[in-house]
């Protein structure tokens, strides 16, 4: 089955990761990367089809319901 690529970006621009995805992650959706979670800020969409996810600047500790720097 197909699944859709997405490209992800920190929150000053740099990128991150490229990957398949089960289902597009829309604004406030959570993403865990590297142990982390972090918010999504923005979904860009381009022209060559894959989707640009910019995530927050912060990562949630979900097991204390906090919010911690990176």
């Amino acid at each position: 089955m197909f699944k859709p690529e997405i490209q992800i970006y920190n929150h000053d621009g740099s990128f991150r990761y490229r990957m398949a995805v089960e289902r597009i992650p829309v604004k406030g959706d959570l993403l865990q990367l590297d142990g982390f979670f972090y918010e999504v800020e923005k979904v860009l969409f381009s022209d060559n089809g894959i989707l640009r996810v910019l995530l927050s600047q912060e990562n949630l500790d979900l097991s204390l319901g906090e919010f911690t720097e990176p």
